[in-house]
């Protein structure tokens, strides 16, 4: 099978995981992607130096940056730039996650690289977008999640604002960046128009918050953070079972409500008129919560899921990174598959999760030290011979 994207040449300027992230779902489709990082001791993506490495590749910078060819490049030098715009000539897509400005101060932004290339698409991720009062702050994933409202809602009501588990922001702005790097491709091959895509965690984060913007516009009501529950309906939560572990449920719609009530023997709290309606059985959850609590207690979370599985009810048990990373049904998905390499041997990696009737991922190239295709690049792109190639090592370019 051949893959979605082959043929479609990226550049790639990142660091850490919102750009990267996005140029791999693209590369995993076939894209071709030169990733561009400084020369020089501690100048490539800042993620290579982040725990755990294993034998001298960090594992956060290894699963962002599969299925790339990394070049060293310094852009703040003229050369640096001439190289880089020979380069951004002959591709199709530009990913940066630079702040806001930076590129525009270097004469690389998209108003000077489209002159050199109109059908250029320029993905750029930032913290903020390109625009807007806070479009010059720094900012990180947790920060984000902080002024976006998602931490304030995350958590539960006793306790603090808590971030979610993984870097929340990043993902969902990596994947928002990939579905509009595509349509805009598209968008090119019905027009012959590039175009700018503008990212911002903020906004991506935003579209997180579910109905809450809404009902607080037409109600005036603002959510409390819930734990495991919902702010307004219920039941529904992450309950111990006898074992120790935990199992998660939800009877928020009444028709859900019914099959929990039956799964626990329970039949009589759905004539219940405090039980009605969603909204009452949220209002009336102090009183329904702790006969669920005790029910699920009286089992192993084995029994629970047996008897919730019989009635139907959405169910998940709450697995551990272990448990998930071996579960059958993860094999079975091949969501989990290893990258041989001749540095870094047999490599696991979580695979893109895509599935694809005529086309099918790719796992081609191991995440690299910065300049592994230093030679490569610049001879097969760009026609440069070796005396060249060693002048720019010489004056710090690559």
């Amino acid at each position: 099978m051949k893959s979605c994207l082959e043929g479609v040449k990226i550049v790639e300027m990142s660091h850490y995981i919102a750009a990267p992230f996005c140029g791999q779902l693209l590369a995993d489709m076939g894209a071709e992607i030169i990733k561009v990082e400084r020369p020089g001791e501690g100048n490539a993506d800042a993620g290579r130096e982040n725990a755990p490495m294993y034998k001298g590749m960090s594992l956060y910078y290894a699963a962002y940056n599969r299925n790339k060819k990394t070049l060293t490049l310094d852009i703040g030098k003229e050369e640096g730039k001439r190289i880089l715009r020979e380069l951004v000539a002959q591709s199709d897509v530009l990913i940066e996650n630079f702040r806001p400005g930076v590129l525009d101060k270097l004469g690389l932004g998209y108003k000077d690289l489209e002159k050199i290339n109109s059908r250029l698409i320029m993905t750029s991720i930032s913290g903020y977008g390109q625009n807007g009062p806070y479009r010059d702050r720094s900012a990180l994933d947790m920060a984000i999640q902080a002024v976006s409202g998602f931490m304030s809602v995350t958590g539960f009501p006793e306790g603090p604002p808590t971030k979610g588990g993984p870097v929340v922001g990043d993902f969902v702005s990596a994947l928002y960046g990939a579905l509009a790097t595509v349509a805009a491709y598209n968008y090119r091959e019905k027009t012959g128009k590039g175009q700018h895509i503008d990212i911002a965690l903020l906004d991506c984060m935003f579209t997180f918050l579910e109905n809450y913007p809404p009902a607080y516009l037409l109600f005036g009501d603002v959510p409390p953070r819930s734990g495991n529950g919902r702010p307004w309906t219920a039941p529904c939560g992450t309950y111990k079972t006898k074992d120790g572990k935990y199992v998660h449920f939800s009877g928020t719609q009444n028709a859900l409500f019914r099959k929990v009530c039956r799964a626990m023997g329970r039949e009589d709290l759905i004539d219940e008129p405090d039980y009605a309606t969603p909204r009452l059985r949220k209002t009336h959850e102090p009183r329904l919560d702790p006969i669920i609590i005790d029910w699920v207690a009286q089992y192993t979370r084995a029994e629970v899921v047996k008897l919730l599985e019989g009635a139907g009810v959405p169910y998940g048990e709450v697995n551990s990174v272990d448990e998930i990373t071996d579960d059958p049904h993860i094999k079975a998905r091949e969501m989990v598959r290893t990258m041989k390499d001749d540095v870094l041997g047999e490599l696991p990696i979580v695979a893109n999760p895509i599935k694809m009737t005529n086309a099918s991922m790719v796992y081609d190239i191991t995440p690299s030290m910065p300049g592994a295709y230093n030679n490569e690049i610049l001879t097969s792109k760009l026609g440069f011979d070796q005396a060249k190639i060693e002048q720019l090592k010489k004056d710090g370019i690559i």
